[in-house]
Formats: structure tokens, C-alpha cells, sequence
């Protein structure tokens, strides 16, 4: 019955759209615009909207810690205090068989360089404030000398206890020690930070097995007479770490009068400096202790109690207390300053969490979002999850983060993600189960031109609410009357601008989505011109709407052609016949766009380029000077510490080469050799970097060729044209001053002469006249398939003659 229940509550969620229409900022009204809201898994929405007005890019995650099938876990660097690491890559470390994560967000500030005084000196990467992992205390809210921006009575934490409930404000640190030989219980102040003088301090392994406590300290930067006391702890048996409880542990090892011990194989060890040091002296090893580590509500409006914390964070301020602004929105520079944000916002009740991320960047999907005050980002999560009432802020600038399934989905100031010192990861329980149980439109809403087609993408959840298929095949397409046609799991367009819905259908079931469909340009993609050989090539034609670009099926479309003897088109789909220039021209509906396209079918496998029109120039090399009948370049090298000799020229490759290289021979070794190649999809300076094979054997014949993958594959149409600008050769520094650089050739290869040479026949099984011809051709101009196509005299090699018979005689 609660799988059918929630599984019920889960389809009504997914099928009902997020009205968010505006929220209010300071008494002015800011439109918002939903991007995303999507459920990520059981009990989980994640939500991307915009306030182009302001401009903001917010994203959400909403948390409903009812549904049993969640579960929030702090994730803290690799499991130990003092490092970072990137939630990327905790969200693979922390996947076990029964607990798949899926989103996260980061929490604490951190120690950094700079921090100053203390922290800076004994806790680089230490989270400021409480850290709590699975009932383990890795770093407590520190009440003592080393309180952080004002102490427990100033900041703001966020936890959860066993039966899910969140608990967000202010807190108070306890830590005790009691056994039968104390006089009473004993405070102790500092959990794996710093043991100060006359004090304890609690050491455990997410401290570090390995690495010295610190220990005995009289001031921030000063040691004290290097007295330090250490009892080490085992836990009796039975027992583990816990909050909020008395853990029993036995005394294993006792070193006194020691400094910067280590924790090794024990569970805890607790340290005494100075006057401390007198209140465990009565203790012997075997003897048992009880401690305790405990967080009490420290709200002046709220009970005092302890709270049976299971995970738990601390940021720098709670903002937000019974749905009201707090003072540490403005008496704190952090946050009144215009920053990114991340804060973690509940319910009344507990039972619902929040996290927000607000960015300070410029999202290449979203455009520009300015930051914002935590007062600001307070009213937007107010405003768009109305029961919020307690909000804490965290760690904002480079760090503010949201991972959803693997990826950082904002755009962080650093534009890379930054490793952060800890977070709350959002994780589903229980078994893994891959069955889809029921699916989803991963678009909130598509927005479409008239006429294009679209292939949304559906999603698949289990019966639990997880997703398990980011992309569901086997779906069919339906929509409202007059809409557009669904042709299998593709949707192509009316020509009538309106809206409607969309239906998805896999067996019994279906999913909704809302659909406009707008008046819009349709363009054909490549431009300015298409370079096409005698290939088919569907032509691509496309219209962007929001940022999200649509395709046309070229075959819905009518076509012409210009010139009919140069290309044909037909359904879309171009083919060259011979070569020259014209022009095709599209139109649908009352659209219509044309293009430029250029016949370029080589006769020939290779095009060898001379070098007449090269020109040189080098790092750490002079006295350059080329003999163009040999490809010679002379050189003498220089006192630069990495020359190279570049050659320079804009050349616009002929036609669709599927190879462009190089061959060459030095006097020097040459490592690498880096090509200025461009083409019209991609950035206008696009430098490739190509290791050498044996570059290292001088005097030897080497190659290289261009990547042609980076530039979209030889395969692909509109990877051309491609021009050619620099080739760079990189030289190994040697005593021989004096040196060449033989260029043997460069070339582009066609496979359309290619596959001539090697038996292109009639639809009879002939070869046509322009195939003869051509090989002929080939034989006579010395110009061949291979680097040695001729003899040294010159004269047409006998492996030509060869291939000439063996072809002509198929």
C-alpha cells in the first residue's frame, strides 16, 4: 500500500506543472521563468528558473524526507578532516549497493591560505564549524577561544536526525567525559581541531591515522612546555559513534609527557594540557570512560533541547527564522555583499527540505545572473517554496554548487567547479531496482517552431520515484489536434502557432507535456557556404527558440536548385554532380532560406601543395631560407629554449578531404608538430597539438596529420571547408647549430578519387570512360596513391603500371 501511495504522489507531482509565475524582492515584482522542474529521484524535485529582469539564474532542490526511499548523508573530502574534493567525485565514492546518490550541494566554509590566525597555522581544509557524517563527529561547533565569525550564538547549522526530521538555526556544543575514577564530568572543547591549553581535545580516525595531533598549544602561534598527556580509546564492545549519547570506550594505551602524538589503530584518543592534565591522572589502562558529543536547539524562541543528530553542516548564518529576515542579512559584509549563493532552507515542520543555489556567473545555456545579498535569495526561495521558514547560508563564491546525477549543473565564478571541503548529498535507499515503473518529459515545457521537429527526451523511474533511464526508448509521440503529427518517439510541428499537449506512451504508460508553438525563422545551419563532393548530405536546417535549437526534417521541406547540372536536391538530401558554384533555396510554409554551395570532387587521391607560397618564421632558429624544388629549408639554431620553424599560409583546403598531413625529415629531433587548422563550426583559432611517432630518429621521414575529429569528423558535411594556416615544427635543442627541415610533401587525400582508383564501377559492372581517363591521368602526372609514386629518373613506378592493369582488367 505505501509503494502504491507513493507511487501515486509521484506521478501527480510529475504531472502537474510548477506554477511559478513571480516572486516579490524588496517590494518589486520579478517574472520568473521556469527552465527545468523535474523530479530526480524519490521524493526529490529539481527545479532551474530565471528572473531575466534582475537577471538571476536560480537552481533548486526540494526534498520531501517523508517519502521513506531518501535518505541526506554529509559528504566530507574523502572522508577526512583538512582536504577538499571535487562533488563530482564524491558522488561516485559514496555509491554503495543499497545507496545511490544523486544530488548534491556544498556546505561549510573551509580553512584556506590567508584564514589567519589560528586556523591557518594547524587546520588548512578544516570546515568551519560542525561537520557530522552517520552519527560520527568529524569537527564540532567550536565554543571556545577559536570561535569562528562570532561563535554558536552568531552562525547557523543545518541537521537531520534519525527519523528524518530538519532541524535549522542556531546550536550549542557540549562535549563530556565521565567515569568512576573523575571527579565529576569533565568539558572537553575541541573535536579533531586543536587540544588548547589546559584543556581536552577528541581525536578520532576521520582525523587522520597518520598525522600529528595538534596539541599542547599556549597561544594561537606559541607551544607550551610540550607536556601533553594522551589516553587512547577502544570502544567496549558494542558500541560505535553516536550524538547525543554516552559512548563507552576503554582505556587502551596511555603515553604521558609526549607532544604531536598519532591516533594509529586505536578508535579516539583524548589529549590534556596543563592544568587538564591532573583531572585524568587517576586513569589506568583498562579502565572505562563514557563520552559524549552533543548538539542542544540554542534559539531564544525555541525549546532547548538536544536533538539526535545524524548528519549535520554549519554555515557562517541563520537568515531566515519563522519566515522572516534575520539580522545576519545585513550586519555581515559576506552576505549584504552582491555574492553567488548556497543556502539550505525546511519547513515548520521539518519534513521538507531546501537547498538553493544562486549563480554570480554567465550560463552559456541560461545568459547572465548577477548575485545577489542573502536577503535576496531568501525572498526567491520564500517565494517559490512558500512553506519555507529557517534558512541558514553557506559557502558562496567559487563553491556554491549543485550536482544533479554526476554534473555540476550552475555555472560557478571559477568556471570550472572548485573541490570543496564538505556538503549534504541527496542518495536513493534500498535496492537497486532498473525497472521502469513510470515516465516523465525531462522538458518542463517545449517551446517549438512551426514546422521543426523535436525528440524529447522521457525519462524512467521505478517504482520508488528513482530515476533509472535518463532516456526511455521506445516511446510513442501523440498530441491535441492540429498540433503537429508524432511519427514514433518524434514530434515534427503544425504550421499553425498555438498550444496543446503532448502525449508519450510506453505500454500502459504515459506522460503529459505542455506545448507553444511559435513563429520562427528557419535557417539552414551550414553558412556561408556548403562544400559538398558527389556524397548524399541531408541538409540541416534548424530554428532556435530560448536558447534551445529545433531541427527541421529536410525532406518536409521543398527545395531548388540553381544550377541542376552542379547539384541536385532532392528530399532534402544534396548531392554534387560536377564542379562549380549555386545556390539552394528551402521554403516551408511562408519561411524560406538559401544557401551557398561549392562542387568540389577531386580527380585525384592526393593534392600535394607546393610550397612556393609558404613563408617562414621560428623561435630560437634565424638564417632561415627555403629551396622550393626540394623543400629545403636551412636553418641555424639559435639560443632560444624551445624553437620551432612554423610554415604560414591561408589555404582553404579543394573539396572534403578525409586526410591532411605532413611528411617530413629534420635534422633535429622533432617531438611534436602543431597544426593552425580552422573550419566555420568551430573557435577561428583552433591549435592541435600532434606527438611525433620515433620523433626522436633524426634524418628519418615522419608524419603528421591533422585531428580531423576535433572539427566534427571527415564524415561530416559541414566539417568543411577547412583552411590550413600554420604548421609548427617543435625542435629539440642540440650543439648542431647548423641545420634543414625537409617538407617531402603536404597533402590531402579524397576518398572519392580513392575508391575510383580502387574499382568505382557502372551500375553493368564496367568501368566508365572518366574512370579511365582519370587513372591515366593519374599515371602520367606522377601523381599517386603513394609518397613514392615515381622512380628516382622520374619515370611512372612499376607498382602504378600495376594497379593501372589490375584495375583495367576487373
Amino acid at each position: 500500500i505505501m509503494k502504491r501511495y507513493l507511487f501515486l504522489l509521484f506521478v501527480a507531482a510529475m504531472s502537474v506543472p510548477a506554477l511559478f509565475a513571480a516572486v516579490d524582492i524588496d517590494g518589486t515584482t520579478y517574472q520568473v521563468d521556469t527552465l527545468i522542474h523535474r523530479q530526480i529521484g524519490p521524493g526529490v524535485m529539481n527545479t532551474v528558473v530565471r528572473l531575466p529582469q534582475y537577471p538571476l539564474n536560480v537552481y533548486v532542490l526540494e526534498t520531501d524526507l517523508n517519502n521513506p526511499y531518501n535518505r541526506v548523508e554529509t559528504t566530507i573530502a574523502n572522508n577526512t578532516v583538512g582536504g577538499t574534493e571535487l562533488l563530482t567525485k564524491a558522488y561516485v565514492r559514496n555509491r554503495t549497493a543499497t545507496k545511490r546518490p544523486f544530488a548534491a550541494c556544498n556546505a561549510n566554509f573551509w580553512v584556506v591560505g590567508g584564514s589567519g590566525a589560528p586556523w591557518n597555522v594547524y587546520a588548512l581544509g578544516t570546515p568551519m564549524g560542525a561537520v557530522v557524517r552517520n552519527d560520527t563527529t568529524y569537527v564540532n561547533t567550536n565554543t571556545t577561544a577559536d570561535q569562528w565569525d562570532g561563535g554558536p550564538t552568531r552562525t547557523g547549522a543545518t541537521a537531520i536526525t534519525h527519523d528524518k526530521t530538519v532541524y535549522n538555526g542556531r546550536f550549542m556544543w557540549y562535549g563530556k567525559v565521565k567515569g568512576d575514577k573523575l571527579n565529576g564530568e569533565l568539558d572537553f572543547s575541541n573535536v579533531n581541531r586543536r587540544c588548547l591549553n589546559n584543556d581536552l581535545a577528541l581525536w578520532n580516525a576521520a582525523y587522520s591515522r597518520t598525522r600529528a595531533f595538534e596539541d599542547d598549544w599556549v597561544g594561537h602561534n606559541e607551544r607550551g612546555d610540550n607536556q601533553t598527556d594522551n589516553y587512547y580509546l577502544n570502544f567496549a564492545q558494542g558500541e560505535n559513534w553516536a550524538v547525543s549519547k554516552d559512548m563507552r570506550f576503554v582505556v587502551a594505551a596511555i603515553v604521558k609527557g609526549a607532544d604531536r602524538q598519532k591516533l594509529g589503530d586505536y578508535d579516539a584518543c583524548l589529549t590534556a594540557t596543563g592544568n587538564k592534565k591532573a583531572a585524568l591522572e587517576s586513569l589506568e589502562v583498562g579502565d572505562e570512560i563514557f563520552i559524549s558529543s552533543s548538539w542542544m536547539v540554542n534559539d531564544p524562541d525555541r525549546e532547548k533541547v538536544f536533538i539526535d543528530v545524524e548528519n549535520m553542516v554549519e554555515g557562517n548564518a541563520y537568515i531566515m527564522h519563522n519566515g522572516e529576515l534575520t539580522g545576519r542579512n545585513y550586519d555581515e559584509t559576506y552576505n549584504s555583499q552582491v555574492y553567488s549563493r548556497t543556502c539550505y532552507g525546511s519547513s515548520a515542520d521539518g519534513k521538507h527540505l531546501y537547498m538553493i543555489v544562486i549563480d554570480k556567473a554567465t550560463s552559456n545555456l541560461y545568459g547572465a545572473s548577477a548575485g545577489c545579498p542573502t536577503a535576496v535569495a531568501c525572498q526567491i526561495l520564500k517565494g517559490l517554496c512558500p512553506d519555507v521558514t529557517e534558512i541558514v547560508n553557506y559557502d558562496a563564491g567559487g563553491s556554491a554548487e549543485m550536482m544533479v546525477h554526476g554534473a555540476i549543473i550552475n555555472t560557478t565564478t571559477e568556471g570550472t567547479p572548485r573541490a570543496v571541503a564538505c556538503g549534504w548529498m541527496l542518495e536513493a535507499v534500498g535496492e537497486e531496482d532498473n525497472v521502469v515503473a513510470s515516465i516523465a518529459f525531462a522538458d518542463y515545457k517545449v517551446k517549438m517552431p512551426v514546422y521543426s521537429s523535436h525528440r524529447p527526451r522521457i525519462l524512467g523511474y521505478n517504482a520508488r520515484g528513482e530515476l533509472v533511464d535518463t532516456d526511455v526508448q521506445g516511446v510513442t509521440l501523440s498530441a491535441d489536434p492540429g498540433l503537429g503529427v508524432g511519427e514514433g518517439p518524434v514530434f515534427t510541428a503544425g504550421g499553425d502557432a498555438g498550444t496543446g499537449v503532448l502525449e508519450a506512451r510506453l505500454g500502459d504508460m504515459t506522460a503529459t507535456v505542455p506545448v507553444v508553438l511559435l513563429a520562427a525563422q528557419p535557417a539552414i545551419m551550414h553558412k556561408p557556404v556548403i562544400v559538398i563532393d558527389d556524397r548524399s548530405y541531408p541538409v540541416d536546417v534548424t530554428a532556435t527558440v530560448d536558447n534551445v535549437t529545433y531541427s527541421y526534417d529536410p525532406s518536409k521541406l521543398t527545395w531548388s536548385v540553381d544550377d541542376p547540372t552542379v547539384a541536385s536536391i532532392d528530399g532534402g538530401v544534396l548531392r554534387g554532380l560536377k564542379n562549380g558554384a549555386t545556390r539552394i533555396t528551402c521554403q516551408i510554409g511562408t519561411f524560406t532560406d538559401e544557401d551557398s554551395v561549392h562542387v568540389e570532387i577531386s580527380d585525384v587521391p592526393y593534392r600535394l601543395e607546393p610550397l612556393t607560397e609558404w613563408t617562414f618564421h621560428g623561435s630560437g632558429v634565424k638564417n632561415i631560407s627555403l629551396d622550393a624544388s626540394t623543400g629545403v629549408v636551412s636553418f641555424t639554431l639559435g639560443s632560444g629554449r624551445s624553437p620551432y620553424l612554423s610554415l604560414l599560409k591561408e589555404l582553404t583546403l579543394f573539396g572534403l578531404p578525409d586526410r591532411i598531413g605532413v611528411d617530413f625529415s629534420c635534422t633535429l629531433e622533432v617531438p611534436s608538430v602543431v597544426f593552425d587548422v580552422r573550419n566555420a563550426s568551430h573557435s577561428p583559432f583552433n591549435y592541435q597539438t600532434v606527438e611525433v611517432p620515433n620523433g626522436s630518429d633524426v634524418n628519418a621521414v615522419h608524419s603528421a596529420c591533422v585531428d580531423l575529429d576535433q572539427l566534427g569528423g571527415a564524415s561530416h558535411v559541414p566539417t568543411y571547408p577547412i583552411t590550413l594556416g600554420e604548421i609548427e615544427f617543435d625542435l629539440k635543442k642540440s650543439s648542431e647549430k647548423e641545420n634543414t627541415l625537409t617538407i617531402h610533401r603536404i597533402y590531402a587525400h579524397y576518398p572519392v578519387a580513392e575508391t575510383m582508383l580502387t574499382g568505382d564501377v557502372n551500375a553493368d559492372g564496367e568501368l566508365s570512360v572518366a574512370d579511365v581517363t582519370a587513372l591515366v591521368a593519374l599515371v602520367v602526372a606522377h601523381e599517386s596513391t603513394e609518397r613514392s609514386d615515381v622512380n628516382a629518373d622520374g619515370e611512372t613506378s612499376v607498382a602504378d603500371v600495376t594497379t593501372l592493369v589490375q584495375l583495367l582488367m576487373m
